[in-house]
């Protein structure tokens, strides 16, 4: 597109700049013209005037066509370094970043080591950008939800659940700033007006993504925490619980966790609220069993934060094909973090009378 663009701004300053020569040519041959003219001298010099402002405009036509082609130039550049990055963002070999852990925020890249925003919120950064979402791994928001009536079944009418979930799977593979209107509509197999029938704009549509990931994902860690027994069995059943979801809807789970950034600062309020809950939620737990004497955990908030990354970073490496089923990971991550709080006894197993 660039190199188009490029030929075609070359081809009109080329035809311009011939113009302009061939003009000041025809000028010059009117001044001859004048000066061996026989005619009064007020006629001469009204001519001398004439062919003095036909110059003038031509060096004013000239500066313009300048002007053109320094900023085709800057625009080109502009493009390439746009095309770059989405080539990069899709083919992590084409980066600096050999791990393909990038972010795509607006106005420059703001990519820490430490993921989005750790200040915004206790546990809202959550670690480092996902990793692409194609290739054998991934899946599609249907796919995986493929257990359910409809994927997003509480969204209604069927077409606004339709772009909900392209939009899902969209902003997972591309990013949501790569993505168009065009292209979520494309995906649920509708015009992209009429996507403005139900949403009003993209970020409104990321938000209702959001919104409903971040309910369905405090609800697991609720439902865990609220249960009776031991601190030590809470807590393994709400990481066992918290980690299943993010590697069973690891595709929606890329979108609700890593693109927090993108949304607006009303409706960003509105989603860290819901973090800051979840949050809370880990660090009742915790408290408890410090309290309790089951847990050994100088740093409640902290160890609180450290918890909610290690489960959430799921989202971003689970490989759908690979040798770990979703259980079997929420398994493994609910003894590492018994480990991490200094558990005094290992919990009853899943299932286990209470």
């Amino acid at each position: 597109m660039s190199d188009t663009n490029s030929v075609k701004q070359q081809s009109t300053a080329a035809f311009y700049g011939q113009a302009v020569a061939s003009f000041m040519v025809a000028i010059g041959a009117v001044a001859l013209g004048i000066f061996f003219l026989d005619a009064d001298a007020w006629v001469r010099g009204f001519l001398a005037i004439g062919v003095l402002y036909l110059v003038t405009s031509c060096f004013t036509l000239a500066k313009v066509i300048r002007d053109r082609q320094e900023a085709g130039q800057i625009v080109n550049r502009v493009d390439q370094a746009r095309l770059e990055k989405i080539l990069a963002d899709h083919d992590p070999s084409r980066s600096s970043d050999p791990a393909g852990r990038r972010g795509r925020p607006p106005g420059g890249v703001r990519r820490t080591g430490a993921g989005h925003r750790l200040s915004a919120c206790s546990g809202s950064g959550y670690g480092v950008r996902p990793v692409d979402g194609e290739g054998p791994w991934a899946m599609s928001a249907a796919e995986e939800t493929t257990g359910e009536d409809a994927p997003w079944g509480e969204v209604t009418p069927e077409a606004a659940r339709r772009l909900l979930v392209a939009a899902v799977d969209a902003f997972a593979e591309r990013g949501y700033h790569a993505t168009t209107t065009r292209d979520i509509a494309g995906r649920a197999g509708m015009s992209p007006a009429a996507l403005y029938i139900h949403y009003k704009t993209k970020e409104e549509l990321l938000h209702r993504i959001s919104k409903l990931g971040h309910e369905r994902a405090l609800s697991v860690l609720e439902a865990e925490a609220d249960r009776e027994g031991a601190a030590a069995d809470r807590l393994a059943g709400a990481v066992r619980s918290f980690v299943r979801w993010h590697a069973e809807r690891h595709t929606t789970a890329r979108v609700v966790q890593y693109e927090l950034d993108a949304l607006g600062e009303e409706h960003r309020t509105e989603i860290v609220a819901l973090r800051r809950r979840s949050d809370a939620v880990v660090r009742r737990i915790i408290g408890e069993g410090v309290r309790d004497g089951e847990f050994d955990v100088p740093d409640v908030p902290g160890t609180t934060l450290a918890v909610l990354s290690l489960c959430i970073d799921v989202a971003r490496w689970f490989n759908a094909r690979g040798s770990r089923t979703p259980d079997e990971v929420g398994e493994l991550y609910a003894g590492l973090v018994l480990r991490m709080v200094g558990a005094r006894r290992p919990p009853r197993e899943p299932g286990a009378a209470r």
